[in-house]
């Protein structure tokens, strides 16, 4: 017999007890029933009354064990940014699928409609890139009002995953999700109230999500708040409170913070130029894998390096390069009447010089392994420690 039918049976016997108590009342009242008779009958049935509660809060407590009950799924799959996780959580790149697959299949055998099992069944087919079963199971989970799979969800509609791209519902169920206080979605709806992505362009709704989500400790959120800061979007321009930002997001981690905060120090704004601060902080950046900041190095070891060539700092657009602009990270240099230009093409993935030495010309030098080695060195003898 299931608990959910044992339940009813003492549920029948609870019930019948308070029916027989209230009609004896009315007996007794009217003057039809002995009262030595009812304290007997009371008496006898007291004890099958008590432990009719007693089961009913013994079997909810049940059920909520059963809810919570730790499955070898939980193990494997759960994610480790979840609040309502039941272990420690498994980094998305580090699931063993072939391992959380037949865990999660047979947990949700035993417990079909349980939304973290079914959101951490979702995460698996995520990580094998199957992404339409992905949505299907993440869309269970998030249909129950689980947080983490909201988010998730939202992610595979914003960028059109295993499913057909829908900026709009990608906002609502990051709205859901951020209602939640799910950090991570917060950000995100911070992304799309600046871009415009599904909903209307609005800066301040944009500052004020990435301030929820920065406040949590999430590293890029606080990248973008420090942006917003800089630039005066959603709030009062703030060069002070953007560093601040950028330098908490470098401390949790974050590249692009480090990336930032090496400018700050290279352009000596708010805080003394510090050519070898700003070293450091881009060799963090580079050795996290972002690839601006190894870029940045290789600039500032090519003007110590190549004076002749690169004569004196200073910034605008790079007119001479070729459109589109925005696929260049780029330093220029004027000198005299000639402008000069050294940047790096995300398309491509070369540095490029323009200036006399070319004939004032694109010269396409190559790759970078080969100046970021060299930059490396150059950081080095300025920060040996």
């Amino acid at each position: 017999m299931t608990i959910a039918k044992i339940k009813l049976l003492t549920f029948s016997v609870f019930f019948d007890y308070l029916c027989y108590l209230f009609n004896f009342k009315i007996a007794t009242i009217l003057g039809y029933e002995d009262l030595a008779m009812k304290t007997s009958i009371e008496l006898k049935y007291l004890p099958l009354f008590f432990g009719a509660l007693g089961f009913l809060s013994a079997s909810n407590t049940l059920n909520a064990a059963e809810t919570t009950k730790v499955t070898l799924c939980d193990t494997l799959a759960a994610s480790t940014i979840d609040p309502a996780k039941v272990t420690a959580g498994v980094a998305f790149e580090q699931i063993n699928v072939s391992q959380a697959e037949p865990a999660c299949k047979d947990a949700l055998a035993v417990d079909p409609t349980n939304p973290r099992l079914q959101f951490q069944y979702g995460r698996i087919f995520d990580v094998k890139e199957d992404y339409a079963s992905a949505v299907i199971w993440y869309a269970k989970a998030a249909e129950q009002n689980y947080a983490i799979a909201q988010y998730n969800l939202g992610s595979l509609y914003e960028f059109g995953l295993g499913i057909a791209q829908d900026y709009k519902k990608a906002f609502e169920w990051y709205q859901k999700a951020a209602d939640q206080n799910i950090a991570y979605a917060q950000t995100a709806l911070g992304i799309l109230y600046f871009n415009a992505y599904g909903t209307s362009q609005n800066y301040q709704k944009s500052f004020e999500w990435y301030q929820k989500a920065a406040n949590q400790n999430d590293a890029f959120a606080q990248t973008q708040l420090g942006y917003m800061y800089q630039n005066g979007y959603g709030v009062t321009q703030d060069l002070k409170k953007a560093l601040e930002w950028y330098q908490k997001s470098a401390d949790g981690g974050e590249a692009l913070g480090n990336l930032n905060v090496g400018a700050f120090y290279h352009n000596g704004q708010v805080v003394a130029k510090n050519e070898a601060k700003a070293l450091a902080q881009w060799r963090i950046a580079s050795n996290l894998g972002l690839v601006e900041g190894g870029v940045e190095l290789i600039f500032s070891w090519a003007e110590a390096k190549f004076p002749d060539w690169l004569p004196s700092v200073g910034y605008s657009l790079p007119n001479p390069l070729p459109a589109p602009y925005d696929i260049y990270l780029f330093r220029q240099y004027p000198s005299g009447s000639a402008t000069i230009y050294v940047g790096y093409n995300f398309s491509d993935k070369h540095l490029y010089y323009f200036g006399p030495k070319s004939g004032n010309k694109l010269l396409d030098l190559g790759t970078l392994e080969p100046f970021l080695k060299q930059a490396l060195e150059y950081e080095k003898t300025i920060n040996p420690s």
